[in-house]
């Protein structure tokens, strides 16, 4: 939890990393954008996106999300329909159920740039939705003072579970 990011600021991501997080290198498609399933599938499809319904991934349009902006790069959903994936980035969990921050985070621009933040600052939305706003506040305050240990998080089922998926579904499609 102490790595450091640069925040996800408009500026940041127009001009220095154009939201590299939502794009793969190592993936075909150009993208590893995936939804939790039906619920989220059908909000995506009602603003355009289409989604493969036997891998929750969003399809890309130009090897680039749909809803990513041609010039600004940020997210024309943010906020409003953005997908729990995208939400909870950088975080994953591992096969123990130890929240991290997913490796492939530290290949990113945003990885110890100028003026970088611990990542539970810089990505505090996402903990707030991974972990509620009272555990992550709870968290925050454990490492503001100074605290190394583990910390023993009450993560929801459900959540964990998209998080788990999420990273089984992040990885690169099979090439026909």
């Amino acid at each position: 939890m102490r790595q450091l990011f640069h925040p996800c600021t408009p500026d940041f991501i127009a001009n220095i990393c154009k939201a590299s997080c939502c794009r793969s290198s190592t993936d075909p498609t150009g993208i590893a954008v995936t939804v939790t399933g039906p619920l989220e599938a059908q909000r995506i499809e009602a603003r355009g996106g289409i989604v493969d319904r036997q891998t929750w991934r969003i399809q890309p349009v130009n090897k680039r999300c749909p809803f990513q902006h041609p010039e600004s790069h940020f997210c024309t959903i943010h906020d409003d329909d953005e997908p729990f994936g995208c939400i909870a980035s950088p975080f994953t969990i591992t096969n123990l159920g130890t929240l991290i921050v997913r490796n492939r985070y530290r290949l990113l621009r945003c990885y110890r740039a100028p003026d970088a933040l611990e990542v539970y600052r810089a990505h505090r939305r996402s903990l707030n939705w991974i972990l509620g706003n009272d555990q992550a506040a709870q968290l925050a305050s454990y490492l503001d003072a100074g605290g190394t240990d583990d910390y023993p998080l009450d993560l929801d089922d459900d959540i964990a579970g998209w998080l788990l998926d999420k990273s089984k579904r992040s990885k690169p499609a099979e090439v026909a």
